[in-house]
């Protein structure tokens, strides 16, 4: 809990409070799955799965943008979850509506559930935009960041 308000710039609220904890009980790895050489990749699909009813809500819609060369970092959480603000999220347990959802597909593709309708997906993926992208999958990933040997 200390970790979230230092992230977030403000103490918890008590129900936010109890959302975290009961999220870290619910999602804690079973003892046996420690050492497990997958923890990465079930990390990314516990992340998926934690999101995956905010992509579908109706108020929102799901955009892909495509870059012609490579600008998207990815990393082992597999999303970022980026508020109105321009901060990111630490964990969907304090997901709001204005929150979007950017999961990086691969270098040149983005994937963004969104509440707002600013993003075109003829203009593709600007360089700004995974600026933004990238800034919340270092935030939020567990433990490494992947890029091309290419991208700077």
């Amino acid at each position: 809990m200390g970790y979230c308000e230092e992230q977030l710039g403000r103490p918890l609220s008590d129900p936010e409070r109890m959302e975290v904890f009961w999220t870290a009980v619910r999602t804690a790895p079973d003892p046996s799955v420690i050492a497990d050489p997958r923890s990465a990749l079930r990390a990314m699909i516990r992340a998926f799965e934690r999101t995956r009813d905010l992509l579908t809500v109706p108020a929102r819609r799901l955009v892909v943008l495509h870059a012609a060369k490579p600008l998207l970092v990815l990393t082992d959480s597999g999303v970022a979850l980026r508020r109105k603000d321009g901060s990111f999220c630490l964990t969907p347990t304090l997901l709001r509506e204005t929150v979007e959802v950017c999961a990086p597909l691969s270098p040149t593709y983005l994937l963004i559930s969104t509440p707002r309708a600013h993003y075109r997906p003829q203009q593709g993926l600007t360089r700004k935009i995974a600026v933004k992208a990238n800034a919340g999958a270092a935030a939020w990933c567990q433990d490494a960041v992947y890029r091309l040997p290419s991208m700077s």
